[in-house]
């Protein structure tokens, strides 16, 4: 979807898309899994219709003092074993902008001309909040290397840590922080849905939509934008000023139609947990029961 947005855009840099090798070739060399075949289907679409680079990648598994000699086996099924820092093993490109997903591109010639321009260093990252004192990995700006990419491995330890704190522990703030020189504020290159909650009466949607790059869809009571959650959970986390919420609610439903428009995926069910589904299964069970006996109560009086 982001890169559908950015042929769109007519953005000139290059596009990469990392994905796990196990879902290319098994281990006899031939595709095994049958569940992955939706996957494999849009890594053709965006190589065919979007221009991009598809690079498979191994799990990352770290060098470090906590990881070695353990002798456990890396599951590549897994979604933790793999990390960002591969982006570093790019060597081909000078810099690698990579934007956490789900989101909403809005225009991405401020993100082309962050690319293009801005200074040299191996990381540039957003802040993690306004102390500024850890980076975010919503947005990065990498040089990749050779250097950095060891030093990732050697930093990274035998019990899977999140890409946040690796990145937190090899690149320490402010020195890896995109710098308050830069020519583009950092707002205006990533929001979140998040923080449309915030905002007071005097929020300007124009001026908000018009001056944001790309925004990331994250709410933390919700669990994404794929799933279909229901109205209710909505209600309570949706911005209370009118202004927002018809920005957050344009938002959502922009990736709704996006994701059937360029995926041809509809929005996945949502179960808070096992308890709801028993539930639900519970109800099911008895508008079923009671659908019977009412059918069965008609048969005895036909006959």
């Amino acid at each position: 979807m982001l890169f559908s947005a950015l042929h769109r855009q007519k953005s000139a840099p290059r596009r990469v898309l990392l994905f796990p090798k196990v879902w290319a070739v098994g281990a006899q060399g031939e595709v095994q899994d049958p569940d992955v075949e939706t996957s494999r289907r849009l890594l053709r679409k965006a190589a065919r219709r979007y221009r991009v680079l598809l690079v498979p990648v191994d799990p990352f598994v770290g060098t470090g003092t906590e990881g070695k000699g353990d002798g456990k086996e890396v599951d590549v099924d897994d979604p933790k074993a793999y990390s960002l820092a591969s982006m570093f093993a790019l060597a081909e490109f000078e810099r690698v902008l990579y934007l956490e997903p789900p989101g909403v591109l809005l225009d991405s010639s401020s993100l082309d001309a962050l690319l293009a321009f801005a200074p040299q260093q191996s990381v540039a990252a957003l802040p993690a909040d306004e102390m500024r004192e850890v980076v975010s990995t919503s947005l990065l700006l990498i040089r990749p290397s050779a250097r950095s990419f060891n030093h990732l491995l050697k930093a990274y330890p035998s019990h899977r840590q999140s890409d946040t704190d690796l990145f937190r522990h090899a690149f320490p703030a402010p020195g890896s922080l995109l710098s308050d020189t830069y020519f583009i504020s950092p707002d205006a290159l990533m929001a979140d849905t998040a923080s449309l909650t915030r905002f007071p009466e005097t929020f300007n949607a124009s001026s908000y939509l018009s001056s944001t790059a790309y925004v990331r869809i994250w709410d933390p009571e919700l669990p994404g934008p794929e799933y279909n959650i229901p109205y209710q959970d909505k209600l309570r986390v949706r911005p209370k000023v009118d202004a927002a919420r018809n920005v957050w609610d344009r938002i959502y439903e922009g990736f709704r139609q996006e994701r059937m428009e360029v995926c041809g995926l509809d929005l996945e069910t949502w179960r808070t947990s096992d308890e709801d589904v028993t539930s639900e299964e519970s109800e099911v069970v008895d508008v079923v029961q009671d659908n019977v006996d009412v059918f069965v109560d008609e048969v005895h009086m036909v006959k």
